[in-house]
């Protein structure tokens, strides 16, 4: 059996490449924007532990602690580590909001287009 009049196998052979590549780049989109998403919704977790009321208790802390040494009623290692201890917080929060920008745009790129608004 010879090839139906008017086909071009050539031409078959090459829709069914594109055809394999066009279904091949679907699975990788998707698994990036996958991907993505699942990395946004972890960094958004991480950023809400966060919390406003813990930071303001953590500077409580260090103000306690900075009027306690010029009381004399405490030491300067223990002022000094509620300090160290609020600016890693904060570090670890600028750290995470950072985060969160870094993911973001690699959803948009994923997706394609910008996100409309920056969730927390």
């Amino acid at each position: 059996m010879g090839p139906e009049k008017g086909r071009n196998p050539d031409r078959d052979r090459s829709t069914a490449k594109g055809a394999s590549r066009d279904r091949k780049a679907q699975i990788e989109i998707g698994s990036a924007v996958t991907k993505a998403a699942e990395k946004l919704e972890v960094t958004k977790k991480e950023l809400a532990l966060y919390t406003p009321d813990l930071l303001a208790k953590l500077k409580g802390f260090v103000d306690q602690a900075e009027k306690q040494y010029a009381q004399s009623l405490t030491t300067l290692l223990i002022y000094l580590d509620a300090k160290k201890t609020y600016f890693d917080t904060l570090a670890d929060y600028f750290g995470a909001l950072g985060n969160l920008a870094t993911v973001r745009t690699e959803l948009e790129a994923a997706v394609g287009v910008p996100l409309e608004t920056p969730n927390r």
